[in-house]
């Protein structure tokens, strides 16, 4: 979604139909927000339902970190995304694998 908020107006002047492209900039920050609540909700919703120890919830480090991305993407400017893409990517990669370590450890300690 960050790129295709970074590439909506050379994906509209070539005629692309991305979905940024059709809801507009500002819906499309929203629907950003929304993508990271999602996730990190489904994530303490899948917690709740398989909860055993405290330590499943380790992958909550990383929400301090969406949402202030997500605060910095809200205020930018299409043509300044690039630089949220490769930060959302390493969040997203540390919040995977702390969440994949909270399920060996609670499975295996």
């Amino acid at each position: 979604n960050i790129n295709n908020m970074r590439d909506i107006a050379n994906d509209a002047a070539s005629g692309k139909k991305t979905l940024v492209v059709r809801i507009g900039l500002d819906k499309a920050k929203r629907y950003h927000t929304l993508l990271i609540i999602c996730a990190v909700l489904f994530l303490c919703i899948f917690t709740l339902m398989h909860y055993d120890s405290p330590w499943q919830w380790l992958f909550l480090i990383t929400v301090p970190l969406f949402f202030m991305q997500v605060k910095n993407i809200v205020k930018e400017e299409s043509a300044g995304m690039d630089k949220y893409l490769k930060q959302l990517s390493l969040t997203t990669l540390l919040m995977v694998l702390l969440f994949g370590i909270s399920i060996v450890f609670n499975t295996y300690v």
